[in-house]
């Protein structure tokens, strides 16, 4: 998502601003739910053992985003509105972790 925001046809200095904060709110949200697997973790175990206890633990919010995200990679022409949305389901999705 943040190769497609970078990728835009932007046509002024405030739509490249807010491209960039998105891409710039991508990349926290990616490190939060990061820091949320990690947290995750039980003695002993390894980084894809917690990943797979959170997305466990919260499989009805990750099955959610997956289907958008589907939905959002099989549309042509992805637009800044379509990046936003994602970027609302990712934040709620840390919400809710």
């Amino acid at each position: 998502m943040r190769a497609t925001g970078e990728q835009l046809g932007l046509k002024n200095h405030w739509q490249k601003l807010a491209v960039g904060a998105l891409i710039e709110d991508l990349y926290n949200y990616q490190t939060s739910l990061t820091n949320a697997a990690i947290d995750n973790l039980q003695s002993g175990q390894d980084a894809l053992s917690g990943l797979n206890k959170w997305i466990e633990d919260h499989h009805t919010t990750v099955e959610q985003t997956d289907q958008m995200l589907a939905e959002i990679k099989s549309t042509p022409g992805i637009d800044f509105a379509m990046l936003t949305v994602a970027a609302k389901q990712l934040r709620d999705m840390i919400s809710h972790g």
